[in-house]
């Protein structure tokens, strides 16, 4: 493959970043001789209007740097240029929290910042292919401006992919394109796993491979809160995964996977029938990290301190290991589909939130004791349509100019057009295909719900009586043998006794535990209180 030819493929658009560490190396004070064009193209760039100034760089860059013939003179300015804009470009990259202002414009903002980062990698990263590739062999040493150039291309390329995954935006072989093509030029050098510094330890070979777990970790299921312990555990572990070559391959089938050319979803494992046809050139061996999984498993499973792991203290949470579970999997051999899908094209009316499903609970209850018959009263909602349906689940698409932000883990209430009734349920999966079409994987828990308030007979830790509990109680959970309620994050804990009104008497409960952190809410186990009910 040529260069040109590389450079034509990288020319494509997608959705995706966010930051990591900065390099350490000091920025030249002046421009040099022949550059006198950049301070003042520099001083151009209204950082005041991120999105003018990242459309800005998309548009002019090429024309910016065309006059600079040295490429180490263009690699210094271009450092320049990014470490300019350096500070917007991470205040575009926070924004993907699914909740400030309105979510097609939160898109959009997305979308620039992206195609901003994208030119900028793809720039960085001809500067380095070129180079890499003008001296083929290895007697000739491969200048350190060459090598800082791919470190810094492989660096905006994994943000970029990193942004993509916390705005629920669609991945593809394009995102990590220019990671595989900086790793083919940089092999025939030797440099591939050559770290400019010793402290950070960073590498072409490392970007890539971190890129890859990243994508496997199958991020449209993972709430923003969970992902951000996967980036943690990836920057701090995936330096275990190794990228290989398919003469490297040892036949097992877990913890191989396609690096490139990724052919369709690299999420399943590695197949013979690829290499035979010679499908797949660069492959991801998992192996030695999953060993390092199962000794963070079996660690925390004994009762070990997370410290002594070289975990986050967070990993003593129940939740925790349940997620390295998660990674075990999806990186060693990913689950397949537990029940057959059946297409089905009705729509559903959908309400999102903790706190708009609980008035919607209540509004259904005064309606009930007025018109039995009709369970899903007026309430504000939208308008979905289900594209498929399994046993467990459905899956949804919205298309819409300000199409509703869900994050994964949320608890949504759904009513099916064609009978009616209304369902809880919860955000496994989402994807924003574009700035208006959103498309959505729900699990369905249980029926109805009964909105109520209970206020906790214990006392804060300044000994005031605490504030009555807003919660959902949930007769009956599907898959549970036992009642549950849906209450604040962190505002009932096991063995707290839970009154509720029932007929002429009260009944009561107590809180067994939490069974699933979700987003803005949790799961609560309950079992009958020995105290009984009362009249």
């Amino acid at each position: 493959m040529t260069a040109s030819n590389t450079m034509g493929n990288l020319r494509q658009r997608f959705t995706a970043s966010i930051s990591l560490p900065r390099f350490k190396r000091a920025m030249p004070a002046g421009i040099k001789h022949d550059t006198p064009g950049i301070e003042a193209w520099i001083s151009t760039l209204p950082l005041d209007r991120p999105l003018a100034c990242c459309e800005t760089i998309v548009s002019r860059l090429r024309g910016a740097l065309g006059p600079i013939i040295a490429p180490a003179d263009r690699v210094d300015a271009l450092d320049q240029i990014f470490e300019h804009v350096s500070p917007m470009l991470a205040r575009l990259e926070a924004i993907p929290d699914g909740r400030g202002g309105n979510n097609g414009d939160m898109r959009g903002t997305i979308a620039v910042a992206d195609r901003a980062l994208e030119r900028l990698a793809m720039t960085y990263a001809e500067i380095a292919i070129n180079e890499a590739r003008s001296r083929p062999e290895r007697r000739f040493q491969v200048p350190k401006f060459c090598r800082r150039a791919a470190l810094r291309a492989c660096q905006l390329a994994h943000r970029r992919v990193l942004l993509t995954c916390r705005s629920y935006g669609e991945l593809n072989g394009g995102h990590w394109r220019v990671l595989a093509e900086l790793f083919m030029a940089a092999s025939v050098r030797g440099f591939e796993n050559t770290s400019l510094e010793v402290d950070s330890g960073d590498t072409i070979a490392r970007y890539f491979a971190r890129t890859l777990l990243l994508v496997l970790a199958d991020p449209h299921r993972l709430s923003r809160r969970n992902l951000e312990h996967v980036r943690f555990y990836i920057e701090r572990y995936g330096h275990h995964a190794r990228i290989r070559t398919r003469d490297e391959w040892t036949g097992d089938a877990e913890g191989w996977f396609p690096a490139w050319p990724a052919h369709g979803d690299i999420r399943r494992p590695l197949r013979r029938e690829e290499l035979m046809r010679g499908e797949a050139d660069l492959l991801l061996d998992v192996h030695p990290l999953l060993a390092k999984l199962d000794t963070h498993c079996e660690g925390l499973a004994a009762g070990t301190s997370p410290t002594r792991l070289g975990l986050p203290l967070i990993a003593r949470e129940g939740d925790y290991p349940e997620l390295l579970k998660q990674l075990r999997d999806r990186w060693g051999s990913p689950p397949q589909r537990k029940h057959i899908r059946r297409k089905a094209h009705p729509s559903a009316a959908l309400v999102c939130g903790f706190d708009q499903v609980r008035q919607l609970m209540k509004r259904i209850a005064g309606k009930r004791q007025t018109d039995a018959a009709e369970a899903m009263p007026a309430f504000p909602s939208t308008e979905w349509s289900i594209m498929d349906r399994s046993e467990g689940g459905l899956r949804l698409n919205q298309e819409a100019e300000d199409p509703l932000a869900v994050e994964v883990g949320e608890l949504i209430a759904l009513s099916q057009r064609e009978d009616g009734e209304v369902h809880l349920a919860v955000a496994r999966r989402a994807m924003h295909q574009n700035s208006h079409e959103t498309e959505i994987g729900v699990q369905l828990i249980s029926g109805p719900g009964i909105a109520a308030r209970f206020k906790p007979p214990t006392r804060d830790a300044k000994g005031r009586e605490r504030d009555s509990i807003p919660i959902i109680f949930l007769p009956r959970v599907h898959g549970l043998d036992t009642h549950a309620l849906l209450a604040p994050l962190d505002q009932v804990e096991p063995g707290l006794i839970v009154a509720l009104p029932h007929r002429n008497g009260v009944v009561r409960f107590e809180a067994t535990g939490r069974i699933e952190r979700l987003a803005g809410c949790e799961l609560i186990g309950l079992k009958p209180c020995p105290s009984g009910n009362t009249q």
